[in-house]
């Protein structure tokens, strides 16, 4: 059996890795080229755009992974591709345009955005060629060529690096065209890469979108609620305890979530592994519990030893406050991996509106353990979200037994484990 599981969940990883290394580098050089006023602006826009991206994939990012290797004909999968493209694209324009248009109302600090023609141009630009740029990634995913995700987000940090320096002068509009060119460059690196892998422009093949469109409505639904209780967990924080408390816990959270990546990159490798090659699940399932064991286990153990220092870097309080949390938050990856598992199950048995409702209630679930923890501070923040976690995975498991009608053991947990 090939190889290729390891080596795109190793890619993943990576790219990853190196987003998040870049990120910081990015941060922190700007933070000495450009006020805080500035970062502070650029990088609200940046996340507003980011939101749009999530709105406007609506669930075809995980549905090319899932359904494209099902076809053989290479003109097909062109076909499907400009099709979803064409979708994603303009759906990306339409929300942004809206966005641009009502901006005074949702974010009034961010109407600088419509000083001038140009400046508007650039968002509604910078919104479309994000989404394509998410979509294409997950196109290497499904051509089992998770190198290049690799190759072209290498290209994205270090361009938008380079261009930060240019765009001094244009202050919270400059720091926002360095991500936009950077992006732009990523996307142009993506499609000769895709071409390579032989994508041709063609004609759109909607007839083949709509058959996946039920897929990929399921799992955007899903997707939703799997993020709905990272991005309500800092406000949670702030609410109902103070700035300073959240900001303990988010630099704590940030820490952790880099952890979680690595269940979320493996799996996203299984799904397409599994969508190639559905007899050999067993086997690509203990490939991926091997993976997890080798990178994920030791780095909990790491993190787990050395909350104190990882989180003093930050300073003396985010250490005194937050290490208790990030050794709990750490402890949730297994959690995480679990229920990234069960996710990854129910996508290759085509379950994907029965995974929005079990997502729907996990999600409430999460959030009503860790609103039910706040009074106790950040560890039982913590606690409610690893706990939370927890119960999810439980649900995941209960509701996959009954499907297969079968008791639950811990015999049963651990030949599913095993892909049996």
């Amino acid at each position: 059996m090939s190889d290729s599981l390891y080596r795109n969940s190793i890619y993943l990883i990576l790219s990853n890795a190196v987003l998040a290394v870049f990120g910081y580098v990015f941060w922190l050089i700007n933070a000495k080229l450009y006020s805080a006023a500035d970062i502070g602006l650029a990088s609200a826009l940046i996340a507003a755009i980011n939101l749009i991206v999530n709105l406007s994939l609506v669930g075809f990012n995980t549905a090319v992974i899932r359904m494209l290797p099902q076809y053989t004909n290479q003109q097909t999968k062109n076909g499907i591709i400009n099709g979803i493209s064409l979708i994603v694209g303009g759906l990306a324009l339409f929300i942004t345009a809206i966005f641009i248009g009502t901006v005074h109302v949702i974010s009034p600090e961010l109407t600088f955005i419509q000083s001038n023609t140009f400046l508007i141009m650039g968002v509604a630009v910078f919104g479309v060629i994000s989404a394509l740029n998410v979509l294409t990634d997950n196109l290497f995913v499904a051509y089992r060529a998770a190198g290049y995700t690799l190759a072209v987000n290498i290209v994205l940090c270090i361009v938008r690096l380079i261009a930060a320096f240019f765009f001094i002068q244009g202050q919270a509009t400059g720091l926002f065209l360095a991500f936009a060119i950077g992006i732009a460059a990523c996307l142009v690196a993506s499609y000769a890469a895709l071409y390579r892998l032989g994508y041709r422009l063609s004609k759109p093949d909607f007839s083949q979108v709509r058959t996946m469109a039920r897929f990929a409505f399921g799992n955007y639904l899903s997707n939703l609620f799997t993020i709905l209780p990272t991005m309500l967990l800092p406000l949670i924080v702030v609410s109902g305890l103070n700035a300073t408390q959240a900001g303990y816990f988010f630099m704590a959270f940030t820490i952790a979530q880099t952890l979680y990546t690595i269940p979320v990159a493996v799996t996203t490798a299984l799904l397409a592994e599994g969508s190639h090659s559905p007899g050999a699940l067993r086997q690509q399932l203990q490939k991926t519990f091997l993976v997890n064991a080798a990178l994920l286990v030791p780095i909990i153990l790491i993190v787990t030893f050395f909350s104190g220092p990882l989180l003093a870097i930050f300073g003396h309080q985010y250490s005194l406050y937050g290490q208790d949390a990030l050794r709990i938050l750490a402890f949730s990856a297994i959690f995480i991996l679990i229920n990234y598992l069960f996710v990854t199950l129910y996508r290759l048995m085509d379950r994907a509106i029965e995974l929005a409702l079990s997502q729907c209630i996990g999600s409430a679930v999460i959030i009503g353990l860790v609103l039910w923890q706040l009074p106790f501070g950040l560890t039982g923040i913590a606690l409610g979200w690893c706990g939370g976690q927890a119960l999810v995975s439980l649900l995941l498991l209960l509701r996959f037994s009954i499907m297969h009608k079968q008791k639950l053991r811990p015999r049963y947990l651990l030949s599913i484990l095993q892909g049996r």
